[in-house]
């Protein structure tokens, strides 16, 4: 399915900043208006769903969330280059909140960045994912799988209905249960570090390239196979 999002939150957070880590506690709400855009049945058709209870209204939950870095880059980084990112998000939706729906929702991560120390600034990129819900079910389900979900995340603070998979349309998986396990191997093809001349605003420092897999399932019961993309 596709749907029409419109999303508002707030978020408090008390940072814990020290010289080679930092450890975030947050504290938020999250409020959602679904409308499903009919137009992209087509797209899904066949495909099984929870239920055939597709939802259109508001949802309204509060969140809590912790997060942990430590990574470390340089000037010449392709990315991060050691260290890791954690994080785990909890949610309550409530029709005591003024929403349309009751679920519960966990959700974590860990993003693990490993040097190649036969080559400079060559990285591994190695990432879990695992999501789990209870409550009502509704045919959008907990989580959805696929697509890039960079403009939704950045809308709205709280816990995204949708785990990015690159290579495939949001939502091509969706259930009460998740997991994501993805690799990259990064690495710099070009240091360039010139202008075009003294008038052009226009700058070329470095060139990177990236080999990537992932890999995803989201399901309630019985499973209908896993995604995957390299």
């Amino acid at each position: 399915y596709n749907e029409k999002v419109g999303q508002a939150g707030g978020m408090a957070t008390l940072p814990r900043v020290r010289a080679d880590y930092q450890a975030d506690f947050s504290l938020g709400w999250q409020g959602a208006d679904r409308k499903v855009i009919p137009e992209s049945a087509d797209d899904y058709a066949g495909r099984p769903l929870v239920t055939s209870n597709l939802f259109e209204g508001v949802e309204s939950a509060l969140f809590a969330k912790m997060t942990f870095f430590n990574a470390t880059a340089f000037g010449r980084s392709a990315s991060f280059e050691d260290g890791r990112a954690l994080s785990a998000t909890i949610e309550r939706a409530d029709k005591a909140f003024g929403g349309d729906l009751s679920q519960t929702r966990v959700l974590g991560q860990w993003v693990e960045y490993v040097p190649v120390m036969w080559a400079d600034n060559h990285v591994l990129r190695l990432e879990g994912v695992g999501a789990a819900g209870q409550g009502d079910e509704t045919a959008q389900s907990f989580f959805g799988l696929g697509g890039y979900g960079i403009v939704q995340q950045m809308a709205s603070p709280g816990l995204d209905r949708n785990v990015i998979l690159r290579g495939y349309n949001p939502n091509s998986q969706v259930g009460r249960y998740l997991v994501k396990t993805g690799a990259a191997y990064r690495f710099p093809l070009m240091s360039y570090y010139r202008g075009t001349d003294a008038t052009l605003p226009l700058y070329m420092r470095q060139l990177f390239g990236e080999l990537y897999y992932e890999g995803g399932h989201a399901w309630s019961g019985e499973s209908t196979g896993a995604l995957d993309e390299g």
